[in-house]
Parts: structure tokens; sequence; C-alpha cells
């Protein structure tokens, strides 16, 4: 009765929440809260499962968890949630060893694009390189089931490991990259037809409409797996398949990490028009870490370049 529909602040809603989950689990489950270190300079707060015998755990958010209670879920609705989320997502068996092993790691090198003025902590301690006002961060892509994949993020200390230069690994990333991660071209209705659920809050997959409309010559680009998608476009022939696709230039809109937005260029809207629909539309829909950038981009089909418009 405790947890039907009290209201709780943050700090509280996140000790019944845990003490919840204790409670249910028991013995047979590790819960631990730790704060975790997102993109562009974020920190969430973690709670973390693991059951007896899985192979790896499961994380939920508190901060995301609690703006569902502030919208009305009570904490006993939140709890079965979780439930569900462990129940479905168990990850019963999950090999790492290519961490151990740069020849097998190399395989599944994959870069993540980020921008780069949020993220100055993330460039102290990870090798990067630079593109445009962004930057490309190596990863290891690994598929944690049929649903879900995952990125362990290449730090300075994994390269010493490794024994190999930034070098190395930049250019070995540039040539996985592109074949684990390949170009994906959607309308808007087939975004929001297929998007997780989580890519933007509360599932709003309409809100990308409101912003931009749903004109058939403007396309999400993303990758096929619709998972940090956005590296797609460091690549030049991707840049130049958008253009015969959209028949020209276009500007090239951040949606966010996983995908972008491309819509023809020469239209009545100008660069800061789209500028402060990206601005406002990472401020009111998207998770911070979600967000990849406010600056507006162009692509020129005549001299077949990707430049800053606006900066944001």
């Amino acid at each position: 009765e405790k947890i039907m529909g009290k209201k709780y602040n943050f700090d509280t809603f996140r000790e019944e929440l845990v003490k919840a989950l204790e409670d249910i689990y028991g013995n047979r489950c590790d819960v631990k809260v730790r704060k975790i270190p997102k993109n562009n300079g974020t920190e969430l707060t973690g709670i973390s499962l693991v059951i007896e015998g899985d192979a790896a755990g499961i994380t939920v958010y508190a901060e995301e968890l609690f703006k569902l209670h502030l919208e009305g879920k009570s904490l006993f609705e939140i709890v079965l949630d979780v439930l569900e989320r462990v129940k479905h997502n168990r990850v019963k068996k999950i090999n790492l060893d290519f961490m151990n092993n740069y020849s097998e790691a190399r395989k599944r090198l994959f870069f993540k694009l980020l921008t780069r003025k949020w993220n100055a902590a993330m460039m102290e301690n990870c090798p990067y390189e630079p593109f445009l006002d962004l930057m490309l961060v190596p990863c290891c892509f690994v598929r944690i089931n049929e649903d879900h994949h995952g990125l362990i993020q290449i730090n300075n200390k994994t390269l010493e490991e490794w024994g190999i230069e930034k070098s190395k690994l930049l250019s070995d990333t540039w040539e996985n990259s592109k074949e684990i991660s390949r170009l994906n071209i959607l309308t808007m209705q087939e975004l929001m037809n297929m998007c997780p659920e989580d890519m933007v809050n509360n599932g709003d997959k309409e809100s990308l409409k409101s912003y931009f409309g749903n004109s058939g010559r403007r396309v999400i680009v993303t990758n096929s797996m619709k998972f940090y998608g956005s590296s797609v476009m460091v690549f030049s022939d991707n840049q130049e398949a958008i253009s015969r696709r959209i028949g020209g230039d276009y500007y090239l809109l951040p949606s966010s990490v996983h995908e972008w937005i491309a819509v023809p260029a020469g239209g009545l809207m100008s660069a800061s028009d789209y500028a402060a629909m990206v601005k406002e539309m990472n401020q009111k829909e998207m998770r911070p870490e979600e967000v990849l950038s406010n600056s507006v981009y162009r692509y020129d089909s005549n001299r077949k370049t990707l430049t800053i418009v606006y900066q944001g």
C-alpha cells in the first residue's frame, strides 16, 4: 500500500524504488546504485540489477523513471515496469573476451559521433578524430541480443593495453565502421513506425513531424541498426547518396546521436530558422545524452562538400 499512490521527491523515490526491488528479488539479485557518465557531459543515476547466474546486469536510470512518476505513474506501476524490463532483457550469456585481443576487437570497431564542446572531459581520456565541430569516437560494437546493442568506448588505457597507436586505431575504425554501419535512408513516416520508443522522451515520435513535416523529399539518415547512426554522414559517398535522393543541395539537421534529418536547400527557411527548430527540439524533446548538436550543416552538391552554416 505504501508505494501505490504516494508522491515522492527524487531522493526518496530512488531509495524506495531500490528497497522495493531488493525486497522482491532478495538474495537472487545484486542491486547497486551508481553515477554513470553519459554523452555530452551528463551523468545519470543508474540502478543496476544483476540476477544470479546472468552474464550481465540490467541498468535503469532513476531520473527517467522519476520523470514518469512526476507525470502520474505510481511507484508501484514503475516497479512493475522495471520488473518487466528485466524479464525481457536479461543477458544469460555474453562474451567480452574480444576486448583482450586487438585483432579480435578490431572486427567490432565502430565510430560514434558527438559534439566536441559538450564532451571536453571525454576528449582528455579517449582517442577521437575531429569532424567539423563534432568528433568521431572509436568504440567496440556489442550485440547483446536480437533487439539490443551496446558500445564499449575505447579510452587511452585500452590503447596502452592493446599496444597500438591512436593513428592505427582511427584508421582501422574508419575502415571497419563503414562495413558494419551501412547507410539507411528513411522517410519520416518510416521512422515513426520503426524507431525505438526511447529515442525521444516518452516515445513522442510525432514531435519530429511537428518540427520538420512529412515531405517526401525530407528524409531521415541513419544506419542499418538505427543505433548511433549519425556517424554514417562522415563518409563522402553517403553524403552524395543523400544528394541524389533529395535532388541537389541539402541542409543536414542533427536529430540525435542516432540519426539526421536531411531537407532540401533553397526553400523559404534559412539555416538560422532550422537552427532555432533544432535547438528547441533538443531542449524540449531529447534526452541530454542523446543530443548530437545545435549546429546546422549544408551539403553542396557541386563542390561535394559538407560545411557548417550555423554554429550552435
